[in-house]
């Protein structure tokens, strides 16, 4: 197998170098079929199509545009991968980060997308933030994901729009502090209430949405574990480590390993909507209207996936009296998270001749969906019984996002014109919980196989005189 390791001298990030078959080459030129280990801080974008990856502890991948890793096998990521910020670079867009494996995604370092860039020039929007996309049939994290925060508006200009974050997969919390983050709405960008320039308060971008989807299919999949990889290491047989879909964990007379739990998720927030300018009095009389408040953004939304299944307890078939191993519990499900409404801004004051402006509304909370707890094991099979089911899987919680405070209207002048209304109020998310998980079946008895020793039957002839 080729093998690619890329490079960096006296810190400075150098092009990635290939090293298989005595040439080298640069990165745009990455082949098929090749395996990447990078173990020192390196700049990357663009697609790129591999076997395997690995970014081992301490080095950084800096992402300086889109970027898409296509892996066949697994990828692993004990360093960090971090999006550029497009503020830094000028670029028209936010960079996202793709990372797809058929076999397995694992996470003990950081992936964290780009923040939106803030708004320069007159009217310039915020950036919405950096997406990430997770794709494997198994992904496990320990680390932080984190998508990128929307920019904030130039003077008078909307915020950007915070990133999302989608896994399609088997979401496993590998360790403490997994989790999944997407990104914040962008501030609108700052209004001068006493600016003889009339504006409404710009409003606060929409939080990102964090969403896990878990495929109704499951490829029985080996541990990305190096001690692992065969399912028969002492360490992965039984107990947290166990890889509950792989038979080869499944342990002799012993309780089959728990269901994996899945990811947390976090919505991102709405931001708050700015005050519009108040009113003024232009020299040749009349009225420059005041302006109304900025509307809050809205609250992402979470999902977080199903759990997994309890594995199946082992056989028992050793010896007449053998009972077959318990099921293993069902993984619970994730938190969901939903990120709350921002609030509406306040309206401009108004003076003799102009009625002051409306507040502006409220951002409304993002829904929250947790998955289902997994289904319990069902026991394994015994001689003289067959084994417990486990215990079925509890889902996880989901926390609705709130709607922001409404906007106040700005004050109206006194015996002049009157006073603004107050903004909309916004809505709460919805909760929905998922179920729990299914109750497993105990074990089958016998074993479809006599399996205990039987001492043979001796020829009378040979046979011991003192033992008839």
């Amino acid at each position: 197998m080729k093998l690619m390791t890329v490079i960096a001298c006296a810190g400075l990030a150098l092009a990635p170098q290939l090293t298989h078959a005595g040439t080298d080459a640069p990165a745009n030129s990455i082949e098929s079929g090749t395996s990447i280990e990078i173990t020192q801080s390196v700049v990357l974008s663009g697609r790129y199509i591999v076997d395997s990856l690995k970014i081992a502890k301490g080095a950084t991948l800096l992402a300086n545009d889109t970027l898409e890793l296509i892996v066949s096998g697994p990828v692993i990521i004990e360093g960090d991968i971090v999006g550029q910020s497009s503020g830094q670079m000028n670029a028209e867009h936010t960079p996202r980060i793709t990372i797809f494996s058929d076999t397995a995604i694992e996470i003990t370092g950081s992936v964290i997308s780009a923040n939106g860039a803030d708004g320069v020039w007159e009217g310039e929007l915020g950036q919405k933030g950096g997406d990430i996309m997770l794709d494997a049939p198994r992904i496990r994290i320990s680390g932080e994901v984190r998508a990128g925060n929307g920019g904030v508006g130039s003077p008078g200009a909307d915020g950007g729009n915070g990133g999302d974050i989608f896994a399609y997969g088997i979401t496993t919390q590998s360790g403490p502090g997994g989790a999944l983050y997407a990104g914040n709405g962008g501030d609108g960008g700052f209004v001068d209430t006493m600016s003889s320039i009339f504006r409404n308060g710009a409003n606060g971008g929409n939080g990102g949405d964090a969403i896990a989807m878990t495929p109704t299919t499951i490829t029985p999949l080996l541990s990305t574990d190096p001690n692992g990889e065969d399912g028969t290491d002492g360490t992965h047989v039984t107990g947290d480590n166990a890889d509950p879909y792989n038979p080869a964990t499944r342990p002799t007379c012993g309780t089959g390993a728990d269901g994996n739990n899945t990811l947390v998720m976090f919505g991102g927030n709405g931001a708050n909507g700015t005050g519009g300018t108040n009113a003024g009095i232009p020299p040749m009389g009349g009225c420059t209207p005041a302006g109304y408040g900025g509307n809050g953004g809205d609250g992402g939304n979470a999902v977080s996936g199903n759990a997994g299944a309890g594995q199946i307890g082992g056989a028992c078939c050793d010896l007449p009296t053998s009972v077959g191993g318990k099921g293993g519990k069902g993984g619970k499900s994730g938190g969901a998270f939903a990120g709350d409404g921002g609030d509406g801004g306040t309206g401009g004051n108004g003076n003799v001749s102009c009625a002051a402006g409306n507040g502006g509304d409220a951002g409304d909370g993002g829904n929250a969906a947790s998955g289902g707890g997994g289904n319990a094991g069902n026991g394994g099979t015994g001689n003289a019984a067959g084994g417990a089911a486990g215990d079925k899987g509890l889902p996880g919680t989901a926390v609705k996002g709130e709607a922001g405070d409404k906007g106040d209207p700005g004050f109206g002048y006194f015996g002049g014109a009157g006073g603004g209304d107050y903004g909309a109020h916004g809505s709460d998310g919805i909760n929905i919980k998922g179920p729990k998980g299914s109750i497993g079946q105990a074990g089958s008895s016998p074993c479809p196989v006599l399996a205990y020793p039987i001492a043979p039957l001796q020829n009378a002839e040979h046979a011991d005189p003192d033992r008839r």
